[in-house]
């Protein structure tokens, strides 16, 4: 019975840390073109940066890619959002009231 009952919880753990509604907005700084990158293009400059979400996405994050791009002076990016362990614990930690997303930002200058 004790362990029925050890595996519903992680079960429910589970469950309560991993859904929820996150949107990442890619946007780049006004007046500058700014290409997407192919899967297959190096890139010379990788940021990491995190992306928070309140309340199951009910509250969105903003990382500003915008400001990150011009800061960088990136003519070309990829950006790409995961969910890493880090993240996740911190998801199952809260229940999913905080909910953080890694956001990878790739690029170059020409």
């Amino acid at each position: 019975m004790k362990r029925i009952c050890l595996f519903a919880a992680l079960v429910a753990v589970l469950f309560i840390s991993l859904p929820g509604c996150t949107t990442l907005y890619v946007d780049a700084p006004m007046g500058r073109d700014v290409k997407l990158m192919t899967r297959e293009a190096p890139p010379s400059t990788v940021l990491r940066t995190k992306a928070w979400y309140f309340l199951w996405g009910l509250v969105p994050g903003d990382i500003g890619t915008a400001e990150h791009i011009s800061q960088l002076r990136l003519d070309a990016v990829r950006v790409k959002s995961e969910m890493g362990v880090v993240d996740w614990l911190i998801s199952a930690v809260t229940g999913g009231i905080v909910m953080p997303r890694t956001v990878v930002i790739e690029g170059r200058r020409n």
